[in-house]
């Protein structure tokens, strides 16, 4: 049809239905309670933190989804199971067939559990209809880390170079003394081995605990059952020379950075025992004459006698960990087994634990300036190292916490989860702003995840790695703590604020 006569045609037609008729008559919408569609957004993959339920339904005054998290083997389809239930919400505008889209965010759920969901609309009558989808099973998909693990980054704030022995001297820096001879055989060339073929784990003392380090991607762990024995290890990790101390009388350990004076020939040095403060193990540099070398104390950082009397040691991250939770972490953890000088000697694997009654009951065998009976002698306590402003938390057994608070002038995260504790500098690395971690129900390797409470979430580890969200692949600073037997924290630390664990 030419375009003139086509357009006279449709003058006519306009004309001849123009009033009440219209020209084209809307469809009509089909009403009636219904889900058309409903799942998990986004479906692949299925995430584990915060998956967000919806369903498109029609004519509902409420829509509610029924859900359960299933361990791995259970049962599939069972009504009974689906226990937790979460009222959706209205989100976005009508479609041409008369549905709403109706969502909301579920809680997160563990890397070895299935989600198992079904929902139910409601009209004003109350009566509900079940959707056509019935129950559906969704898999949990792991966590992979595709990115190069992140080294700890350097603190944003400043530590100390020197510390003010004028606070200490109350009578007991008289134990400290060093012994020109240095007892102690301590670790010189460590013999590392494989986590997996680690054999001084199946140690007759028992002992699981131990150091654990990570420098630059890779993990190392140092066993209480070789430490308790030579109690200070002159290693080299990665780049770096390190000091690590263990003080079996207090339960402390000190991760430290060994090259105190880069001007000295040679730069690196070996440390050893070099007696106590407050029952607390001190260190030294060996090989210095009489009245050449200075005792370092592991709680307080720094030397309150001799030559470099107030100079402060730099720490360097390190926890308590049990090997099982460690290796969890780090699967390629090398392991500790002793120093090719004393393993002989001390046979490791055989002996037995000297300290086992002593960790038990509430003996000090070494003078302490003072004590304090809020909690008992040994309870293990863990607090923040701040030079003038310490923060001290109880550890109680089976008590997994995540406790903010501020220090130093920054804020902080304390978590404690299964045998280690750690301190991090709770700020966001991209967005600078405070950060608040709450524990997730997602899991990776089995161990806990924490979740962050900004707009865009992500999941970290307990060691402050983001593995996802808009920090993914970056970390936390580590913030100078110690966990230590309650009164050797108190004998030297008795100003720090006493705080309670977030729930307690």
């Amino acid at each position: 049809m030419r375009p003139a006569v086509f357009a006279l045609a449709l003058l006519l037609l306009l004309t001849a239905c123009s009033g009440d008729e219209y020209l084209v008559k809307e469809a009509q919408v089909q009403r009636g309670l219904a889900i058309r569609d409903a799942g998990l957004n986004p479906v692949d993959p299925v995430p584990l933190t915060r998956p967000t339920a919806w369903a498109d339904a029609r004519d509902a005054d409420s829509v509610v989804v029924h859900f359960e998290f299933l361990p791995d083997g259970m049962r599939e389809g069972d009504a009974e199971l689906l226990s937790d239930r979460r009222r959706l919400v209205v989100v976005g505008e009508e479609d041409t067939a008369g549905f709403l889209r109706w969502e909301v965010e579920l809680e997160p759920r563990a890397a070895e559990e299935a989600l198992e969901y079904r929902f139910e609309a409601f009209a004003g009558t109350g009566q509900g209809l079940w959707p056509a989808t019935g129950n559906l099973r969704v898999e949990s998909e792991p966590l992979v880390v595709d990115f190069e693990w992140p080294d700890w980054p350097a603190p944003t704030w400043d530590w100390p170079t020197t510390g003010d022995p004028a606070r200490v001297l109350d009578g007991a820096e008289d134990e400290a003394t060093l012994a020109p001879a240095f007892p102690f055989d301590v670790i010189r060339e460590p013999i590392w081995t494989p986590a997996r073929r680690a054999t001084i784990m199946a140690n007759s003392a028992g002992i699981r605990r131990g150091i654990g380090i990570e420098v630059g991607g890779q993990a190392w762990f140092l066993p209480f059952a070789v430490m308790l024995w030579n109690e200070v290890a002159n290693l080299t990790l990665g780049e770096l020379r390190s000091g690590v101390s263990f003080c079996p009388l207090t339960d402390t350990i000190l991760h430290f950075d060994s090259g105190f004076d880069p001007n000295a020939l040679p730069k690196w040095h070996d440390w050893a025992p070099a007696g106590l403060f407050n029952s607390n193990l001190s260190v030294g540099i060996e090989g210095l004459a009489a009245g050449q070398a200075s005792p370092f104390n592991q709680m307080l950082g720094y030397a309150f006698l001799g030559p470099d009397r107030g100079r402060r040691l730099a720490p360097r991250p390190a926890v308590i960990a049990d090997i099982n939770l460690w290796e969890r972490l780090h699967p390629g953890t090398l392991v500790l087994e002793g120093d090719p000088a004393s393993v002989d000697q001390f046979d490791y694997i055989r002996a037995v634990n000297p300290y086992k009654d002593y960790w038990k009951n509430d003996e000090i065998r070494s003078e302490v300036a003072r004590t304090d009976d809020r909690m008992d002698a040994k309870d293990r306590v863990f607090g923040l190292l701040f030079p003038d402003d310490q923060v001290v938390l109880p550890l109680r057994p089976r008590n997994d916490f995540v406790h903010h608070t501020r220090a130093g002038g920054i804020d902080v995260v304390m978590i404690n989860s299964g045998s280690m504790a750690i301190a991090l500098h709770a700020q966001h690395p991209v967005t600078g702003a405070p950060l608040r971690l709450s524990r997730s129900r997602a899991t990776w390797r089995e161990l806990a995840l924490f979740e962050d409470d900004s707009a865009d979430p992500g999941l970290w580890t307990q060691e402050g790695v983001a593995l996802t969200g808009p920090a993914r692949g970056q970390r936390l600073a580590w913030v100078p703590s110690m966990s230590a037997f309650w009164f050797a924290w108190y004998a030297i630390y008795p100003e720090a604020r006493f705080e309670l664990p977030a729930g307690s």
